[in-house]
């Protein structure tokens, strides 16, 4: 009798753990708490409301899909896709923030220009006020010179996050591609060269590059398109010194947006090359 007990309470705790998986999502219930998370924040829903609400009409998609189908595959997918839109939002909001900075910073220079100017014009020596106007104006050129060269840096630079798969960069296919072309541009070696440098360091890491398009003409031509550009890519990287047997160039097309394609951002957006830095030993 006690034998039968407790087989009974074990197949009662089996019945339970797997009518709970079956009515749960993980995944889903994450992406719930992020975008949640994310409308909360005043700062980020000012600055990319947009898109934390496409993130949030996904996440409706996702939920629906999983209340009427309990397909798990395409919830999978649609929580991809809402977690990359929240990525963007964070993105955006940040870019936004560093132009603000960069804006404040010019003016206060210019601020510290004029100030220096109404001194020294005071005084006699004309010679001496217009050297130093100069000498100052060149200074805050300088300054913004620097200043835009880093915001293009922050956005050309691979956005990184983490992911079941490993560690996610992503680069806009723009900084390293001419339209239609899948031959690197001069300056767009730069942007792998930290990557390169940690892949020469660990050579027990696999790298997995991705091509992705946006649907606008023959979803041939985009998958053959995306091919080429990540094995543009991949040949860099050979090119650098890195076995070719641990770099994998995979042409995806169209097939895996990250925004909606009815517009020229979203388009922009949906070009991009994805390299996945493997989990160790995966």
């Amino acid at each position: 009798m006690k034998v039968l007990r407790t087989t009974l309470a074990v197949s009662v705790l089996a019945f339970a753990l797997v009518a709970c998986s079956s009515h749960s999502n993980l995944n889903l219930e994450r992406a719930e708490i992020k975008v949640r998370d994310a409308q909360n924040n005043q700062t980020l829903m000012e600055r990319s409301a947009s898109t934390v609400n496409e993130a949030a009409q996904t996440l409706d998609k996702a939920q629906r899909a999983w209340n009427e189908k309990r397909d798990r595959e395409e919830v999978d997918h649609l929580v991809y896709l809402t977690e990359r839109r929240l990525d963007m939002a964070n993105q955006e909001a940040r870019r936004e923030i560093a132009v603000d900075e960069a804006a404040l910073q010019r003016d206060r220079s210019r601020l510290a220009a004029f100030d220096v100017r109404a001194r020294v014009s005071a005084s006699e020596n004309r010679a001496q006020t217009n050297a130093l106007i100069a000498n100052e104006y060149r200074a805050v050129a300088e300054e913004n010179r620097v200043l835009a060269k880093n915001m293009r840096r922050e956005i050309l630079l691979l956005r990184s996050r983490e992911t079941e798969r490993g560690m996610e960069f992503t680069v806009a296919d723009s900084a390293l591609f001419e339209t239609g072309r899948a031959d690197l541009k001069p300056g767009a070696l730069h942007s792998f060269s930290t990557l390169e440098k940690f892949l020469n360091a660990h050579p027990e890491r696999s790298l997995i590059i991705e091509g992705h398009t946006d649907n606008i003409g023959d979803h041939a031509y985009n998958r053959d398109l995306s091919q080429r550009r990540a094995e543009a890519v991949r040949q860099n990287f050979i090119r650098q010194g890195i076995d070719g047997s641990r770099l994998v160039a995979r042409g995806m097309g169209e097939a895996y947006p990250v925004a909606a394609n009815s517009s020229s951002a979203g388009r922009l957006h949906n070009r991009r090359v994805e390299l996945i830095l493997e989990k160790a030993g995966a």
